[in-house]
């Protein structure tokens, strides 16, 4: 009897984020990378005509007339408009279908860990409405580690902590499973709504997210110095006058209206670690975390975790498609997401490469 590997030879692995949606197929590598947006024509009846996603939809945020809704079906890592993302998904793998020619196909999806069964199910419905055959879903974490290498399998600390648009992920993984584990809606959206109502309460400017998302990578750092003074230019439209309006922000301004978001990563990272057992904290010092995912862009933000825990951060080469390059390399060596075989995963996503393609 043929396996199910022959049987079904064609294989996508899909982040599904909140920020982006990230798809990798089996021998051609990363192809869509795009961001988890979708704009909607409502004069269409009777749920409407999707007009575009990814970065086509993304450029009509706050600028689309009335009659078109750009959606975001990706929210805290869960999904909340089923229809959106099912319409998202089946364009981004009709995309993928392009370069591939398969029909159906088995997907291994990174999902936060600790989703609920209907966020499963709505992610296995979205999936298996833009045509997979099989389904496995993969917390995101474990995903992460595996994309970065990382002993899981062995009785030593491996721990992630992935900084995504919704949610930040931190776990701690032992032996092949995880011991200890937490998950908080505080990741790059909500630094990107502070620096928002930072700009408004300080300058009165309204400012789309866009350019919070900008300030933010541009000169936000998360440990400046007195002599850090990098600027940048943000537009918006005048709370007064209702005008449009340029100003002049620096670092300071940017750490000031994130610093409590920060925080509350630092808080989660201490309450994983405040439960593990202690001969892990030992391995903990020596081996470091892994930090991945959009929010290890920031600048110094390794630095200033390592130094609130005590614990060195790593961050990866592209801390964006760890988690993706993890689901991609179970791919080969999975049928289920069972303990024994996770070492076997952990060696097949040794020779998965990040080629954008």
């Amino acid at each position: 009897m043929l396996g199910f590997k022959n049987f079904m030879s064609e294989r996508l692995a899909i982040d599904l984020g909140t920020a982006n949606t990230r798809l990798y197929v089996q021998d051609e590598g990363i192809v869509i990378d795009e961001p988890s947006v979708v704009a909607v024509d409502l004069g269409f009846e009777p749920a409407g005509r999707v007009v575009a996603v990814g970065f086509e939809a993304s450029s009509m945020l706050g600028k689309a007339p009335e009659h078109i809704r750009v959606i975001r079906p990706v929210r805290y890592g869960a999904i909340t408009d089923i229809d959106a993302a099912c319409a998202m998904l089946s364009r981004f793998i009709h995309n993928a279908r392009s370069r591939t020619r398969f029909s159906r196909f088995q997907a291994v999806i990174a999902v936060p860990a600790g989703i609920s069964q209907i966020e499963s199910h709505a992610v296995i419905e979205a999936a298996e409405a833009a045509g997979a055959g099989r389904i496995h879903l993969l917390e995101g974490t474990l995903a992460a580690a595996l994309g970065a290498e990382l002993p899981i399998a062995e009785p030593v600390c491996s721990m992630v902590a992935d900084i995504g648009g919704g949610t930040t992920e931190v776990a701690v993984m032992s032996l092949s499973g995880i011991v200890a584990s937490r998950t908080t809606r505080v990741a790059g959206d909500q630094m990107n709504m502070a620096i928002k109502n930072y700009i408004r309460r300080r300058f009165d400017l309204l400012i789309g997210d866009s350019w919070a998302e900008r300030a933010k990578f541009s000169v936000g750092n998360a440990c400046p110095q007195s002599n850090d003074n990098a600027t940048i230019e943000i537009r918006g439209r005048d709370v007064t006058s209702g005008i449009p309006k340029v100003i002049l922000i620096d670092t300071h301004d940017v750490w000031e209206a994130i610093s409590g978001q920060v925080d509350a990563i630092v808080q989660t990272l201490r309450s994983v670690l405040e439960e593990i057992p202690p001969e892990l904290s030992a391995d903990a010092i020596d081996r470091g975390f892994l930090l991945t995912g959009g929010g290890a862009l920031l600048k110094n933000l390794d630095l200033l975790l390592s130094t609130q825990i005590g614990i060195p951060a790593i961050v990866p080469a592209d801390p964006l498609s760890t988690v993706l390059l993890g689901a991609a390399g179970a791919l080969d060596c999975m049928t289920d997401f069972s303990s024994h075989i996770i070492a076997g995963c952990s060696r097949a996503a040794r020779n998965i490469r990040p080629a954008l393609v």
